[in-house]
């Protein structure tokens, strides 16, 4: 008995036939230039490396600064920065002093740009690694209390952005806190920033931080073949004792340095840099300071970043 739809196959053309030949050979030689990507079985009693946390962290920080362009053609995580409010005892707040020809002499904080991957990196390195006690005067990542207690889980733009200002601070003085990065407390938490993009942080200038400042950059600059000279701060009112600190500045972006004793009169001093942003964030520090009077900046910082 034939089946159902043989007497249509039948009538069936020889070009059709020719046809649906063609189309399958098409279809078997594109499906053999482009094969699938074969799924493959996870065991259930494998685990995974030990660098998997940190790849993880690492990937969420550089992918979306890769994928999500907006219309400017630059992302929030490629525009990120990190600053750094710097204050020693003896002298005050540092601000490097710069001589652009579009701006004339003026004076900036320590600080800049994030790079990637390599500030993003390091930041996850610091926060996989973040399982000792805290130094004294520092600080936990999240500047609320004891690091072991309050440690972040996940790697933020706060941190990618403290791994810059790091990194920016060295290669500008010498002051290399790379490796210690609880040194730098985050400032948002005390209403300091975060302003478009730029987080800032505080970095108490012990004289140990400074006497170990000329030492490295100089032994890096000498192996690139590079060279900066090692300079004492700005007497500028010719009345203020001479401080025994020298700094590793220059290399085309700064020409000098200065202590000031206050961060109202710091934030005078660098109105031209990023935008006023720089003299904003100094302004709601010194505002942080009289809120929390007398007590010194170091004080202030951890009365403000502390959990009661």
């Amino acid at each position: 008995m034939p089946f159902a739809g043989e007497d249509a196959l039948r009538r069936r053309s020889a070009l059709w036939w020719i046809l649906s030949a063609t189309l399958l050979l098409l279809f078997l030689f594109f499906l053999s230039r482009f094969p699938s990507v074969p799924f493959l079985p996870l065991s259930s009693s494998s685990s995974p490396p030990p660098s998997s946390g940190l790849a993880s962290a690492f990937s969420s920080l550089v992918a979306p600064a890769r994928d999500s362009s907006g219309a400017s053609g630059t992302t929030a995580m490629e525009d990120l920065r990190g600053f750094a409010i710097a204050w020693r005892a003896a002298g005050g707040f540092l601000v490097l002093r710069s001589e652009k020809k579009s701006k004339g002499l003026h004076f900036q904080i320590p600080g800049g740009h994030a790079e990637f991957p390599q500030d993003a990196a390091s930041a996850a390195d610091f926060l996989a690694h973040q399982t000792v006690p805290v130094a004294p005067h520092s600080f936990s990542a999240s500047g609320k209390g004891p690091e072991t207690e309050n440690k972040k889980k996940h790697v933020d733009e706060e941190e990618v952005a403290r791994a810059t200002c790091a990194r920016e601070l060295y290669e500008e003085t010498g002051i290399d806190v790379r490796e210690d990065l609880n040194r730098l407390v985050p400032l948002a938490s005390a209403g300091v920033g975060p302003f478009k993009n730029r987080f800032y942080f505080f970095l108490h200038l012990t004289d140990e931080l400074l006497a170990n400042a000329p030492l490295a950059i100089q032994a890096e600059d000498a192996s690139k073949g590079k060279t900066r000279t090692l300079l004492y701060p700005d007497n500028y009112d010719h009345q203020s004792p001479e401080l025994q600190v020298q700094l590793a500045v220059g290399l085309n972006e700064h020409t000098g340095f200065r202590l000031v004793s206050s961060a109202e009169e710091a934030a005078h001093l660098v109105t031209k840099h990023a935008g006023g942003r720089s003299t904003r964030a100094l302004k709601a520090f010194q505002r942080l300071l009289d809120k929390h009077a007398p007590l010194s900046p170091l004080d202030a910082v951890r009365a403000a970043t502390q959990s009661p």
